[in-house]
């Protein structure tokens, strides 16, 4: 009797528990969503069909699903933050020291998995998009302790700047340099002769532009420690713009960023590796002094301000001191009534916002990467128009190009927003039937010369 009693017992509480289950289950959200918390996409419900099954896709993605999707998660979240952060005793700049590195390992998701700047096919209306091609691994940037950069074990185990062939480096008040990237002459080959085809695209008056930038765990070492850190360089671009053919401009962004980050102006975020607009700002004004250009002030523009962003370096250690060093989110309102469209397929157009502005996140600006394609019709006036082929850098910085041309149109050849599934036509169709006349080719460290981004997707997408 007494074990028929103990059957019943354990046989009503799997009922109960299943039940309850059911219903959680069934108030989960089944959509992908955007966490504003954890400025991150959330996982919605998979669906099942044959190749999920044989590829083990789908209880992967179930299981993904259920762990974004639990009852009261961000109230569960909050609580193990606290937990962590009470018991983490790193201070704020050894949980900025690591985020370089991790930095560049995050951005490159976006070659396989979800992109955190890039906002679901799911709001676009587009259907699913399934990345179809991995990245080359990339150069990861050599990581720099204040602590120990005068050591002389930690210098002589260091590479050399005269071991490479062409380097990024930083400049120490000692005189010494410090390796940060080396670019082999192959790739730099490969990258200015991809530059040099795109540059045959457009029209023959046209100009294009590149430059790559550098992430903010290395420019905020000039920014904290201007008297450690004297300056920065890369010989890289000098090399690119002697192969480069006419209306090629390879720029060096250190030329535009060096100054303003010793004088101590914040170019980039303290809690997330972009640039700031300010950051942007500086290298499009660069570009227009470089062509003796006039351009706007910084003050010119509108811009809607959140005090209290918390990027990726926060979320990738949800470690409470970064709390202390929250970021100034200003999401810039162009000059003229702009109007944004995503092209999908060519040449069908449909509207979107510009910006997001009700956004306290990194997808604030443009309302983060579109894909395939993306247009803006500026009200500019000028007779031209211009395309920018980037990554999520080139989000903040298109917006300060809007005053200078009729349309400005937007791709990032990633995998996540880019496929000749996706976008059918190639990057030279989309630049006749627009009839580009510029190009800017805005890219940072990890797209740029040691990556597959210039090394494979520019010239494969090109013309097909």
């Amino acid at each position: 009797m007494k074990h028929k009693f103990s059957f019943v017992n354990t046989l009503w509480w799997v009922f109960l528990l299943g039940f309850l289950g059911g219903i959680l289950f069934w108030l989960a959200p089944k959509h992908e969503r955007i966490s504003q918390t954890e400025n991150r996409i959330l996982a919605g419900l998979p669906s099942l069909t044959i190749n999920s099954i044989v590829d083990s896709t789908f209880m992967s993605n179930v299981e993904k699903y259920i762990a974004d999707g639990f009852f009261q998660r961000l109230i569960i979240i909050h609580i193990s933050n606290d937990i962590k952060g009470f018991f983490d005793m790193r201070s704020t700049d050894e949980l900025l020291d690591m985020d370089m590195e991790e930095a560049v390992n995050e951005f490159m998701s976006a070659y396989e998995e979800d992109d955190l700047d890039i906002t679901t096919t799911t709001e676009q209306n587009n259907g699913n998009s399934t990345p179809t091609e991995n990245s080359k691994e990339t150069l990861v940037p050599t990581s720099i302790d204040e602590n120990v950069i005068h050591d002389e074990q930690t210098d002589t185990d260091n590479p050399s700047i005269t071991d490479a062939e062409y380097t990024f480096w930083l400049d120490l008040d000692d005189g010494t340099k410090k390796l940060v990237y080396d670019y082999p002459k192959e790739n730099l080959d490969i990258s200015i002769n991809a530059l040099n085809a795109y540059r045959q695209a457009l029209p023959k008056n046209g100009e294009l532009h590149f430059m790559q930038i550098p992430y903010a765990g290395l420019a905020n070492m000039i920014y904290k420690w201007p008297k450690t850190y004297v300056g920065w360089d890369c010989d890289a671009e000098d090399y690119m713009q002697q192969h480069a053919v006419e209306g090629v401009h390879i720029h060096n962004v250190t030329d535009y960023l060096e100054k303003p980050l010793i004088d101590g102006e914040k170019l980039y975020f303290n809690t997330d590796y972009h640039w700031a607009p300010l950051g942007a700002y500086y290298a499009h004004v660069g570009i227009m002094t470089s062509q003796n250009l006039p351009y706007l002030r910084y003050e010119d523009y509108d811009y809607t301000i959140h005090d209290d962003f918390l990027g990726r370096s926060y979320l990738s250690t949800l470690a409470n001191q970064l709390e202390n060093i929250a970021d100034r989110l200003e999401v810039i309102h162009p000059i003229f009534p702009t109007s944004s469209f995503i092209v999908d397929p060519l040449p069908e157009e449909t509207e979107i916002k510009v910006m997001s502005y009700n956004r306290n996140n990194y997808l604030a600006y443009l309302g983060g990467t579109r894909g395939p394609w993306r247009k803006f019709i500026t009200g500019a006036d000028t007779g031209r128009k211009a395309l920018i082929v980037s990554d999520s850098f080139g989000n903040v910085f298109a917006p300060y190009m809007f005053a200078y041309y009729d349309e400005v149109h937007m791709l990032d050849l990633r995998p996540k927003t880019f496929t000749k599934r996706k976008s059918e036509a190639c990057v030279k169709d989309y630049i006749e039937y627009y009839e580009i006349d510029d190009a800017y080719i805005m890219l940072a460290t990890s797209s740029s010369m040691n990556s597959a981004y210039m090394l494979e997707y520019l010239m494969d997408f090109l013309d097909y």
